[in-house]
């Protein structure tokens, strides 16, 4: 497997400018993502997300090394998780080839 991304840790930091809700998820040499809110009227969850995102290179990360532990595994709950990780993979990288559990 593996993807080609941004390699990681990204971290969240707060933006500059006007007001609250300006972050930017970004790697050590790169912004990976920059986000702001429009609405203040509303509660908003986004250093949850930002802090999710951020996560992203580690998450994946670990979702490979399961599933491969788990593919091949002789229990049905190991196949079913390896193929739900799997196809979480296969999202987040783009590729239109999931691995099938063994």
């Amino acid at each position: 497997m593996g993807s080609v991304h941004t390699p990681g840790p990204w971290s969240v930091e707060k933006g500059e400018g006007d007001g609250e809700g300006k972050l930017i998820v970004a790697s050590e040499n790169d912004c990976i993502c920059f986000m702001t809110r429009s609405d203040y009227t509303t509660p908003s969850n986004e250093h949850e997300n930002a802090r999710l995102i951020a996560a992203a290179p580690e998450l994946l990360g670990a979702a490979e090394a399961v599933a491969d532990r788990l593919n091949g595994g002789i229990e049905p709950w190991a196949q079913e998780l390896a193929g739900k990780l799997y196809a979480a993979i296969a999202k987040a990288t783009g590729s239109s080839h999931e691995k099938q559990p063994a």
